[in-house]
C-alpha cells in the first residue's frame, strides 16, 4: 500500500499556529465578564430613545434588561435569551448536543432577544441584543473597551420576523 510521504504542514495540522490560538484567546477576553448575570451594558431607552446605562438581569425565569434613564426612570423590557437560560428549540426534532457532546444553542425567532456578537473594532464576542424600534429591527452592543455600536439589520421588522419563522427545511445546530 502507497502512502503519501508526511509534509511539515501535515504533522502540524493538528496543532493551530499560535498566532491562531492568541487571537482566539483575544476574542474571549471578556467570556468571564459576560459569563453570569447581572452584566452592565448600555442601550438605547424604549422611552427616549436615549443610549443610557443598563442591565440584564434575571427576574425569575427570565432576563430582563433594566434601563437606568435619568429621565425615563427605570423602564424593564423582558428579552428572549439562550446566553444565560436553558431553552429548547421550537423546531421539532432539533438536537441539544453536538456529536462530540458540545451544546447546541437554540435559534431564538422573537424579539427583543440577547445574542453573543462580535466588536466590530477588536472583534472580541460580547453580548448584545437585537430589538424593533420604529418598524426596523436593529443590533446593539457595548463593548468594555469600545463603546457603544447599533446598526440596523433590517429595515422592515415584518419581513424579518417572517424570515426568521422560515427554515428552509434545515436544522438549527
Amino acid at each position: 500500500m502507497l502512502q503519501a510521504a508526511a509534509t511539515g504542514r501535515d504533522r502540524n495540522a493538528a496543532q493551530p499556529p499560535a498566532e491562531l490560538e492568541g487571537f482566539r484567546r483575544s476574542m474571549r477576553r471578556f467570556a468571564e465578564h459576560y459569563s453570569a448575570l447581572p452584566v452592565k451594558t448600555q442601550a438605547t431607552c424604549p422611552v427616549c430613545r436615549r443610549v443610557v446605562p443598563a442591565v440584564f438581569e434575571r427576574c425569575g425565569r427570565q432576563v430582563v434588561l433594566t434601563y437606568h434613564c435619568g429621565g425615563c426612570g427605570r423602564p424593564r423590557e423582558v428579552h428572549a435569551d439562550a446566553i444565560w437560560s436553558e431553552v429548547a428549540s421550537d423546531f421539532p426534532g432539533s438536537r441539544r448536543r453536538t456529536l462530540t457532546g458540545g451544546p447546541i444553542q437554540p435559534v431564538l425567532r422573537r424579539l427583543p432577544r440577547t445574542v453573543q456578537t462580535l466588536c466590530p473594532e477588536c472583534c472580541a464576542v460580547i453580548v448584545g441584543r437585537t430589538f424593533v424600534e420604529g418598524g426596523a429591527v436593529y443590533m446593539e452592543k457595548s463593548c468594555p473597551e469600545h463603546g457603544h455600536f447599533r446598526d440596523c439589520v433590517s429595515p422592515d421588522a415584518l419581513l424579518y420576523s417572517k424570515a426568521a419563522w422560515w427554515t428552509f427545511q434545515e436544522h438549527p445546530g
